[in-house]
Order: structure tokens, then sequence, then C-alpha cells
């Protein structure tokens, strides 16, 4: 049986590796927490780059839907102008249709006096 001098030397030395283990360790992890916040960084300025391009279509499309709303109002316009136009084609029309009732009405008074002479 080993000597407890021996024994206790032998335990000493395990215990120095393992706390140059958990050392190395402890580097790697601080090391791999570095390297990931510098990801994480890096993802965030995309996202952010993303972000700015998304809000860059959102302000595009909202140019074009004003210009929409502006063509919209236009058209409205012009629908109304003809709406009027319609209405007072109508109007002469009416006046067109009195005028020849009229005329019919006339051309019977003359039949009327034709049939008198004949």
């Amino acid at each position: 049986m080993p000597a407890l001098d021996e024994r206790v030397a032998f335990l000493e030395g395990r215990v120095d590796e393992h706390s140059r283990g958990a050392d190395e360790v402890r580097t790697l992890v601080v090391h791999l927490d570095a390297k990931v916040d510098r990801r994480i960084d890096g993802l965030d300025g995309r996202f952010e780059t993303i972000d700015r391009r998304f809000d860059a279509v959102d302000r595009r499309f909202d140019t074009i839907d004003g210009r929409f709303d502006t063509i919209d109002r236009r058209f409205d316009a012009v629908d109304q102008r003809f709406e009027t136009i319609d209405r007072r084609f109508d109007a002469v029309d009416q006046r067109f249709e009195t005028i020849d009732r009229r005329f019919d009405a006339v051309d019977r008074r003359f039949e009327a006096i034709d049939g008198r002479f004949d």
C-alpha cells in the first residue's frame, strides 16, 4: 500500500489537473460567450438593416397609395362631370321629344286641314 504522503501527492496532482482543466473550460466559455455576443450583435445589425428596408418599402407603398387616392379623386371628378353632361343631354333629349310631339301635333292639324280641303 502506498504511503500516505504518496497518496496525498497523487491526489494533489489530480486536483491541480482538474483545476487547470476547469480554468481552460472557463477560458473557453468566456471566448465562446464573446464570440456569441459578436454574432448576436451582427444579427442585430442585419435585422436593423432589414427593418429599415421594410420601413422604406412601407413608405413607398404609402406614397403609391396616396397617388392612387389622388387618381381615384380625379376619376370621381371626371365621373361627376360626365354625369352632369349626361343629365344635360337627357334634358336636351326631353326638349327634343317635346318638340317632336309638338311637330306631330302640328302634322296632325295639317293633315286634318288637308283632309278638309280634299
